[in-house]
């Protein structure tokens, strides 16, 4: 125990950290191992006879049913082993109400814009209440409903749907409300148990129970018999106490470490951003290698998760073809003038394009020219002429009984099959997921599902797979329930598109640059991984 509150900051940097913190204390604090014991408490089995002794005089005042008796619960059948002093008892022994509410006849029609609040399962956190948007019904209405009515201490449970498992105690600082058929009331028949019963219900103990306990078709309900037999580790009274104090300054210290951890991810979003402009703001190779250096020395600084390095790896995408990457390599090879006709015409000779690409043109007005912010042997021009991309096709049914095809669809590249019809290329999500491109090193047969490129128009099939991968297609995707690309529309886009040799450079650079990436993002992961391993080795312990 000493070496997790020692540790406590460091194990709450593994991934997920702060959170798992949080669960082992609850769960530390149901098990009896969170705080020491005290052979002077008066044991649990006082405190149950105390609310017996309550519930007896609840019920003889009327205040109360009696209450049918539960099953006891014998000591084969305890969930774990605990301090002596402590009792395993039914949740519904401690409670003099545990039922579920009900929705007012009318439903969201009798909702007003003031009232008496009416809860919802949205509105039950275990942090407390959300109360921003909560919905009201009329007085009169909620004295029809007075089966459903909270009052300060119940524990409110939701008990349906995403949300099951959520719980918190009812302040005494709103008043009257009512709940809805997805929340459960749970009333404490002593309230001085009320903030360690809360406790346990949303620790991983009693979470498991309300997960695997579920009722009904769907598996999404706990009915007031499921909840009643719930088997509740309480502890006495005096520990109770302090348990609800240790974990309240756990908690507290989770807390900040969570607000630390956010101000320090703010923070290194802002560092990054300012780099990566630096980054695309090079003027010459050296600027370049002096804001590359300086990403490289502090990466740990700029990236706290392997995920983040992503947006340094589409940085460089767009730098590469922005021919920034390769500026001072171009002002040392010169493409021959012959070599730049060469590539003009590989755009302009129409004769030579095939059947489909013709097709196409007739429909597009070709623009091809130069000026003073093009990179020098660069053109200007529409995508097109960088590579023409194709509908894929349906696969026949005859031919899906014949051998294995490499079959490329939106979701990514699956092998089932053996003949082709495409060359080794680039293949990009035309419908579903949209903009996604995948290059396929072999002979494949493209579904309808993909564009692929059919004509590359004498540019490198890597670099074209690179340009795709730099591309935002957002602007050219209908908001449809299915996503689809409008071809048209990008491949008529104008781009930028730089000399073959220059190309080739640019996938070369990329290819160093990703690779050191991914080195680097190696040791963030290597870094969380121990950090991680430390804390289940402790929680295994513990």
């Amino acid at each position: 125990m000493k070496f997790l509150f020692d540790n406590f900051d460091i194990l709450a940097q593994a991934p997920g950290g702060v959170k798992k913190l949080r669960e082992m204390i609850l769960q530390l604090a149901v098990q009896g191992k969170l705080v020491p014991q005290n052979p002077k408490d008066e044991p649990a089995s006082i405190l149950l006879e105390k609310i017996k002794k309550e519930k007896g005089q609840l019920l003889k005042e009327g205040k109360i049913k009696k209450q049918k008796p539960l099953e006891p619960i014998k000591g084969d059948d305890a969930p774990f082993e605990l301090p002596t002093g402590w009792e395993f008892v039914r949740l519904g022994e401690l409670a003099n109400r545990i039922g579920s509410g009900s929705t007012p006849r009318g439903g969201q029609s009798v909702y007003i814009a003031s009232g008496i609040p009416f809860l919802r399962s949205q509105n039950i956190w275990n942090s407390g209440l959300e109360l921003c948007g909560v919905a009201c019904i009329p007085e009169n209405i909620h004295n029809k409903m007075f089966n459903t009515v909270v009052i300060p201490n119940d524990i409110l449970l939701n008990i349906t749907g995403a949300s099951l498992g959520r719980c918190t105690i009812y302040p005494d600082s709103i008043g009257e409300a009512n709940v809805s058929q997805h929340v459960s009331i749970i009333r404490p028949t002593l309230p001085d148990i009320c903030i360690y019963l809360h406790f346990c219900i949303i620790s991983p103990y009693i979470q498991n129970l309300v997960w695997s306990r579920q009722v009904g078709m769907a598996r999404e309900g706990l009915s007031k018999k499921v909840l009643e037999l719930f088997e509740i580790p309480l502890p006495p009274l005096a520990e109770q106490k302090r348990i609800v104090a240790k974990v309240d300054s756990l908690m507290a210290l989770c807390d900040d470490l969570e607000k630390q951890q956010q101000e320090k991810t703010e923070k290194k979003l802002k560092l990054n951003k300012a780099s990566l402009h630096e980054l695309h703001s090079s003027i010459t190779k050296q600027d370049f290698n002096k804001n590359w250096n300086h990403i490289t020395k502090n990466f740990d600084l700029l990236y706290n998760t392997s995920e983040n390095v992503n947006d340094l790896k589409q940085s460089i995408l767009q730098l590469a073809v922005q021919g920034k990457l390769t500026k001072d390599w171009r002002n040392a090879h010169t493409v021959v003038e012959s070599q730049k006709k060469e590539i003009l015409k590989s755009f302009k000779n129409q004769d030579e394009i095939q059947t489909g690409r013709k097709k196409f043109l007739k429909e597009v007005t070709q623009v091809i020219f130069e000026d003073k912010k093009t990179p020098k042997n660069w053109v200007k021009s529409q995508f097109f002429n960088l590579c023409l991309l194709k509908r894929g096709h349906d696969l026949p049914k005859r031919k899906r009984k014949k051998g294995r095809y490499v079959v490329a669809s939106s979701g990514g590249i699956n092998g089932y099959h053996n003949e082709y019809i495409v060359e080794e290329g680039v293949v990009i999500g035309r419908s579903g997921s949209t903009g996604k491109p995948h290059y396929i090193e072999g002979k494949h047969w493209p579904l309808n599902t993909v564009l692929y490129g059919e004509d590359y128009c004498g540019n490198s099939k890597k670099y074209v797979y690179l340009f795709l991968k730099a591309f935002d297609f957002t602007k050219y995707s209908s908001s449809t329930a299915v996503p689809t690309l409008n071809r048209n529309k990008f491949l008529n886009k104008l781009i930028l598109i730089p000399p073959l040799a220059e190309q080739k450079r640019i996938v070369a650079k990329v290819d160093s640059l990703m690779i050191l990436c991914d080195q680097l993002s190696q040791k963030v992961i290597n870094k969380e991984n121990r950090n991680e391993k430390l804390l289940n080795s402790v929680v295994s312990q513990l």
